[in-house]
C-alpha cells in the first residue's frame, strides 16, 4: 500500500487548537483488486491497523493506496508493510514538530 498523508494544521482555515483526530481514506481500484472479497479485506486490514495507531497521528489526513501486489499478499504482510508506513510517518511528524 502506498500512504499519502497530509497535516491538518497547515491549512488556511484551521484553528491553532488542539489537533483533531486522524482521519484516515481507503482507494482500492477494482483495477487493482478485481474481487470485492479483496478489496474488503484490503480494506478492512487498513483500517484495523489505522485504529491502532490512530492516537499518535492525531492532526494528519492519510489516504491508503492499495497496488496490485497487495491482493497477493498475505495478511501478516499487508500488516507489517502498513506497521512500517506508521512507524515512517510517526518518525516524520515527530522531526515536523520538533
Amino acid at each position: 500500500m502506498v500512504l499519502a498523508v497530509l497535516n491538518k494544521d497547515d491549512s488556511a482555515s484551521a484553528a491553532r487548537a488542539a489537533p483533531g483526530p486522524a482521519r484516515l481514506g481507503l482507494v482500492v481500484a477494482k483495477k487493482s483488486a478485481p474481487r470485492a472479497v479483496d478489496r474488503n479485506r484490503l480494506k478492512r486490514l487498513a483500517r484495523e491497523s489505522f485504529r491502532r495507531h490512530s492516537p499518535a497521528l492525531a492532526g494528519l489526513d492519510i489516504v491508503a493506496l492499495a497496488q496490485k501486489g497487495a491482493v497477493t499478499s498475505d495478511n501478516s504482510e499487508i500488516r507489517a508493510s502498513l506497521s512500517r508506513h506508521w512507524k515512517k510517518i510517526l518518525r516524520c511528524k515527530n522531526l515536523l514538530s520538533a
